[in-house]
């Protein structure tokens, strides 16, 4: 809503109503124990200071959400005239899953073990446009490139034998530099076909929503 009925002009406007200290409260990173961790912190700053910090955050903010829009309309748009032969791989890794045992004891309870989840979710066209769910499921728990591999080199064969038509693959992830982002996932798509068989149209989002792909 703020970004479609207040411009960055309209948001100084009225910032210059404030006058006197102002007393907000921001996550930040700070020193706890010896160790950095993300806390509720008060901030105070006079008037000026306020209104200049507001604007360059409010400039950042609609920015964010321009992309955001854009993107989602992208993708739409992509879902909506699918080519014959392309599918789409929407896929993120989600929070890590704490496994338990049924009447456990004491020290397992205490000492569980956590699995990685990475969902998947696949669109094509049938007579309409159509998705598959997949989620893997490990015990390495490092979200990193060499994980995607091992779950493209994973999930591509059994999409071959699924969707034997498919010639073009898209990816929408997020911008997480350890996982998608990175000279060696680059690498993987610039030998997509000869690594794992399907040519590709690689498409990466440049905002972390920080949410893995919803399943239908």
């Amino acid at each position: 809503m703020a970004y479609d009925s207040v411009s960055v002009d309209a948001m100084g406007q009225m910032l210059e109503t404030i006058q006197g200290d102002v007393e907000y409260d921001e996550w930040k990173r700070v020193d706890v124990e010896g160790k950095k961790k993300m806390k509720v912190v008060k901030i105070t700053k006079n008037a000026t200071d306020f209104k200049n910090y507001m604007l360059l955050e409010y400039a950042e903010f609609r920015d964010h959400v321009g992309r955001v829009k854009s993107q989602y309309a992208a993708f739409h748009e992509l879902k909506d005239t699918l080519p014959d032969g392309h599918i789409i791989i929407q896929m993120d890794f989600a929070e890590n899953f704490t496994c338990s045992s049924m009447d456990e004891i004491q020290s397992a309870y205490w000492n569980p073990t956590n699995v990685t989840l990475h969902p998947v979710v696949v669109y094509y066209k049938a007579d309409k446009l159509d998705n598959k769910n997949f989620i893997y499921v490990s015990d390495v728990n490092q979200h990193n490139s060499t994980a995607v591999l091992t779950i493209l080199k994973l999930m591509l064969p059994e999409l071959k034998t699924t969707f034997p038509y498919a010639t073009y693959v898209h990816y929408w992830t997020d911008s997480s530099s350890s996982q998608y982002r990175n000279r060696y996932m680059f690498d993987v798509i610039l030998k997509h076909t000869s690594c794992l068989g399907l040519r590709h149209f690689g498409i990466i989002l440049s905002v972390a929503t920080g949410k893995a792909p919803v399943m239908d």
